[in-house]
């Protein structure tokens, strides 16, 4: 019996369907997304392990096999039999086909490749940009900087930044009715926490333009003027009487090159302080600031090398710390800006204290050094309070320094996650686990969808084992060495945890990893090198088991 075909339409909201036009979509989205993944490869097959780490990264192997054999068992129950076939390596699809004419129809009205499918991973969120970004339509670069067409039926509000030449630049268009009910304040007031974060990092040309606004101003009594270079972020909030969707779009005028895509759908009770609200705004930054390491250097300059050495930086390990201080070198000499100098000091305190340089001293004289240069300016945003607090702290032990300037960071912006980092490490070094298990435990929610991510669940993990709490400790270890598989503290830690709880088999695969990284790592080292990285641990009960 011969198997009738379905057609998946990739652009717009996904949907498969039937011969006879019959919606067979299923309503899992990691349903839909493991038949994208498939057919993504021209013979539509894949390895079930790469599959698995793109959609549950946060599992461990085998909850991550649990759950795409149950999403495998949704797509038959949706689909039959006949259309998924598995073996103990591989996955591929068979009899389901592209719906070229109407891929066709949904990119000639500007529709995305898998528009509003919302799966919190980033290494498929990183896929999918990959993916769109290579279907994107590339138009001819243009030299000149001719202004945006404002839609006929919207107005613009300019809000410029002044800051030097070499900032980048980036354009926020919110688009929303602002009738009782609509959602144009919701996205005009996320463009401002936007903004005001992406500011934390560095400097940039921000403009917020609204493209509908109140009924008493018209777009031809407001002359705009917008560059076309740099980044357009796009925030189209959408009613349907019981939620608002918000649709993020992150694109190149120029090219059109599409370099991140989201969809969420809120309730209309939310609060703009709700953490919800507060993650969504701290994701959207850090895939801007991510996006500028892929701009022209002409149009992103000292902002694009502090971004790629953020990206780097992020790495925790000795060959990207090496680049991160390459690129924060670049951007000072563009552009010598005291964030940077935060940066810098954060970067050279991370290799002081984790010896990822043999020589320590001279990484501490160098975080000194820019930390100094950072406290100049006269009135330091949240992001160069919180850096300069962890340093202060960490490297020259003054806790109540480093807790006065935790708590201007988080004052000055309750919305950046890096003042819960700060409020972290200090309540540590005060012995205040619970507070500091609290705000690290803040901080991973706010940054849970970054590539910092790591950085938080450290800091939880370390707090959590501070406390005796081992279970919570080996969670967020495990979390924060699934997102940095070279970062040596989780896996360090971890091998101790286990190697102490009775499970040896999985100590040694983090001990095995933990060399890989620090060759001349040992258990005597640890417990008796006082300068080595470990006085949480030589602090707890295990110590009697080592």
């Amino acid at each position: 019996m011969s198997v009738r075909p379905i057609s998946f339409q990739a652009y717009g909201p996904a949907q498969l369907r039937s011969v006879d036009g019959e919606d067979v979509t299923p309503k899992s989205v990691k349903a839909v997304a493991l038949v994208a993944l498939l057919l993504d490869e021209g013979d539509g097959k894949h390895g079930r392990r790469w599959v698995e780490s793109l959609l549950w990264p946060d599992k461990t192997p085998d909850r991550a096999s649990g759950s795409l054999r149950q999403t495998l068992h949704l797509l038959r129950q949706a689909l039959g039999d006949a259309y998924i076939h598995s073996d103990r390596n591989s996955l591929s699809v068979k009899h389901i086909n592209l719906d070229a004419r109407a891929n066709a129809s949904a990119q000639s009205k500007g529709q995305l490749y898998l528009e509003g499918l919302d799966i919190d991973s980033p290494p498929f969120n990183d896929w999918l940009s990959l993916r769109r970004s290579r279907m994107s339509p590339q138009l001819p670069m243009q030299q000149s900087t001719t202004p945006f067409d404002l839609p006929e039926s919207g107005a613009g509000i300019l809000e410029p930044v002044l800051v030097p030449a070499q900032a980048s630049t980036l354009v926020l268009r919110t688009n929303g009715s602002f009738a009782e009910g609509g959602g144009g304040f919701i996205g005009s007031a996320l463009a401002d926490h936007i903004g005001d974060l992406l500011k934390e990092f560095g400097e940039h040309h921000i403009y917020h333009v609204p493209t509908q606004y109140f009924d008493t101003v018209r777009a031809d009594q407001l002359q705009v003027t917008l560059p076309q270079n740099g980044l357009e972020l796009a925030i189209d909030v959408r009613d349907d009487g019981s939620f608002h969707h918000l649709r993020f779009s992150l694109r190149t005028p120029l090219t059109g090159r599409v370099f991140w895509t989201h969809h969420r759908r809120i309730t209309h009770n939310i609060l703009m302080t709700s953490s919800e609200f507060q993650e969504l705004i701290f994701r959207t930054v850090e895939a801007t600031y991510r996006a500028l390491t892929q701009m022209p250097r002409d149009q992103a300059a000292a902002e694009g090398a502090a971004a790629l050495g953020l990206k780097h930086l992020f790495k925790f390990d000795s060959n990207g710390h090496a680049c991160a201080e390459q690129m924060l070198e670049q951007a000072i000499a563009l552009d010598d800006r005291p964030i940077y100098h935060a940066w810098k000091a954060m970067l050279h305190q991370m290799q002081a204290v984790e010896r990822t340089r043999s020589d320590w001293g001279t990484e501490v004289d160098k975080a000194r050094l820019h930390m100094s240069r950072a406290e100049q300016v006269e009135q330091p945003s949240s992001m160069i309070c919180a850096l300069l607090a962890q340093c202060h702290v960490m490297l020259n032990h003054d806790v109540e320094l480093g807790s006065l300037y935790a708590q201007r960071a988080y004052e000055l912006n309750p919305g950046n996650a890096f003042a819960y980092s700060a409020l972290a490490c200090s309540e540590l070094r005060r012995g205040e686990f619970e507070d500091a298990y609290e705000a690290a435990n803040t901080g991973a929610r706010l940054a849970a969808a970054t590539s910092y991510a790591p950085w938080w669940h450290l800091l939880a993990g370390l707090s959590a084992m501070a406390m005796e709490a081992f279970g919570d400790a080996m969670f967020h270890y495990r979390k924060a060495s699934m997102h940095a598989p070279n970062f040596r503290a989780p896996l360090r830690n971890l091998y101790v945890l286990l190697h102490t709880t009775g499970l040896p088999e999985e100590a040694e695969r983090y001990r095995l990893r933990l060399l890989e990284q620090e060759p001349d790592f040992s258990l005597y080292r640890l417990k008796t090198d006082m300068d080595y990285p470990a006085s949480t641990i030589r602090a707890s009960s295990l110590m009697a088991l080592l």
